[in-house]
């Protein structure tokens, strides 16, 4: 039996672990005043749905493990992790009869779904990648468009469980992935759930918590198709399409999802386009020089993921300017041209301060804007403001740079320190 203390209540439930008989689920001997509640309703079901998480990077203590405590990395590269079950957060439980959705649940932080049921009939459970609310709609498919689902083994389609009235019913914990899978072993269930956790995080931290608009209404639902209809090492097609590539060799490190939710933020807060001339989606490099828009638009693609998932954070030896560091790329006054520096500066303006150095003044930044909702409103207002010759031309960090100055007048001189130091001249000093 355990007890978590979670949304300022203490929940009590018993584990169970491996079990896929419909012998194994039990009438619910729980006394939370929650369940209580619940059961005084109808006729309970109950159960938790975890996951695989090998990811190198991820909000990991955003999940309990199935003893209750905050998760933790243990990564499939670093520390030749193979199984770290963590609670399968915002992920849909569905309740089926005849194969039809009757019903609804959201995993929550700790793993527990529930429904509740007036009468007896036979039922089924269903587990999908997909999280729609009236803030913000995501979910991953495969590649035929379905989103990616696992039926729980003790109430399959083809083995649906007969529920009676009674207290309830207890079903047995779940992992997100085919039975016949290993642990560790790399599958397309597998990832797509890995994926699914780290958009679910950024989204989290810039949509939700951050509070910068999803922008439901003008674009609707975020699809992310893995394995990718097209050949690409991931690619944001538009605002609600992403395009994520197969890997069945080895487990996916984490990243790559924050990044492409960074093209996907810049399209939904410029209308759903780029508005540049220009191929798109060109071959580029973080270190080498782009044009101006390409490097800004992968530049903050780039810082996205830096201020979600601490392993890869803004700071350490990313905030230093040394030019022996190698933080830093390009000639004097060019870093708004390199992806690198667009990204540098923007995690310089939303980190901790990291004041110059008397003795070396290229070291440091000297703003701290920890609000990415102030960060996000700078993106949004450098199309707003923008006249229709600089959206054709191309928009890119020195027009953000601006719209900064004119917020924020009385830090001009922090701002005009950090872009030097980030060798970014625009013509501003």
């Amino acid at each position: 039996m355990i007890e978590i203390f979670w949304m300022g209540k203490m929940m009590t439930f018993l584990l169970m672990v491996g079990c896929s008989n419909q012998q194994d689920i039990l009438a619910l001997p729980l006394d939370d005043e929650v369940v209580e509640e619940k059961r005084e309703a109808g006729i309970l079901l109950e159960g938790r749905l975890f996951y695989n998480d090998l990811r190198s990077h991820g909000r990991f203590e955003y999940h309990l493990d199935r003893e209750g405590r905050f998760g933790t990395k243990c990564s499939y590269h670093s520390d030749d992790c193979r199984q770290n079950y963590l609670s399968a957060i915002m992920v849909e439980a569905q309740l089926l009869r005849d194969g039809k959705e009757v019903d609804t649940a959201v995993v929550e932080m700790d793993g527990r779904y529930s429904f509740v049921l007036e009468e007896a009939q036979s039922i089924s459970l269903r587990f999908r990648l997909r999280f729609c609310n009236e803030q913000v709609c995501f979910s991953v498919r495969d590649d035929n468009g379905n989103i990616y689902s696992v039926l729980h083994p003790s109430a399959s389609i083809d083995n649906p469980l007969s529920v009676v009235a009674m207290r309830g019913y207890l079903f047995p914990d779940v992992v997100f992935q085919p039975r016949t899978v290993n642990d560790g072993q790399a599958n397309n269930h597998a990832h797509a759930i890995n994926h699914y956790m780290g958009l679910g995080e950024v989204i989290y931290d810039w949509n939700i918590l951050g509070e910068t608009s999803f922008e439901q209404e003008n674009f609707g639902e975020l699809v992310v198709t893995m394995p990718a209809v097209i050949d690409t090492v991931g690619q944001t097609r538009s605002f609600d399409d992403v395009q994520i590539p197969e890997n069945t060799s080895t487990w996916i490190k984490g990243q790559k999802i924050g990044h492409e939710y960074g093209h996907v933020l810049q399209l939904r807060s410029w209308d759903g386009e780029y508005w540049f001339d220009g191929p798109k989606h060109p071959s580029w490099s973080a270190k080498t020089e782009q044009r101006n828009e390409i490097a800004f638009k992968e530049g903050w693609a780039n810082f996205i993921p830096k201020t979600v998932y601490p392993t890869l954070g803004c700071e350490g030896s990313f905030d230093n300017n040394d030019s022996s560091s190698g933080a830093l790329v390009g000639e004097e006054r060019t870093g708004h041209l390199y992806p690198r520096n667009v990204t540098k500066f923007l995690c310089d303006i939303y980190d901790v301060r990291n004041e110059a150095d008397p003795d070396n003044e290229e070291q440091g930044d000297r703003l701290s804007i920890a609000d990415v909702k102030v960060i996000y409103s700078y993106l949004e207002d450098v199309l707003n403001q923008a006249t229709a010759e600089q959206r054709k031309v191309g928009l890119g960090l020195c027009d953000f740079i601006f719209i900064m100055l004119q917020d924020l007048p009385e830090q001009s001189e922090e701002i005009l320190s950090t872009a030097r130091h980030n060798r970014i001249h625009c013509g501003l000093y």
